[in-house]
């Protein structure tokens, strides 16, 4: 559902998109979101990013392009055959038209995707980056 927030004169000064219940096509019933696992919400996050992404773009005719996405965690809360899955589209989109930066603690992401690692260390003066060659 779609929520309004008003300012003290009544002017909708934010408007909220709401996702409280999806279908689940294996029960084939609606449920709350709520009562997602952790792997089923990332499921759930890739897939309106994805869908979200490619509507922007249809609707604009080429005004926007979405070229790149970064996804940070959440590849851990999914066992083996969500893992398969969420890495399978990724490696789609990645071979596609599209950059895909990640941001996880799983080996099997490093295994398959990274060509490159930016490495953040931080120092009592502050941070520094760097790029490195993983291939």
């Amino acid at each position: 559902f779609v929520e309004n927030a008003y300012d003290e004169d009544g002017v909708i000064k934010r408007t909220e998109a709401v996702l409280s219940y999806v279908y689940d096509e294996f029960t084939n019933k609606t449920r709350a979101t709520a009562s997602l696992s952790g792997g089923e919400s990332f499921g759930v996050s890739l897939a309106l990013a994805l869908g979200l992404s490619d509507m922007a773009q249809q609707e604009n005719a080429g005004k926007i392009n979405v070229e790149c996405m970064f996804i940070d965690e959440g590849f851990g809360s999914l066992d083996a055959g969500a893992l398969n899955k969420a890495l399978d589209v990724l490696n789609k989109l990645a071979s596609g038209n599209r950059q895909i930066g990640i941001i996880s603690h799983v080996d099997a992401l490093e295994e398959i995707f990274c060509t490159k690692k930016l490495w953040v260390k931080g120092g009592k003066d502050g941070s520094t980056v760097e790029m490195i060659n993983s291939i």
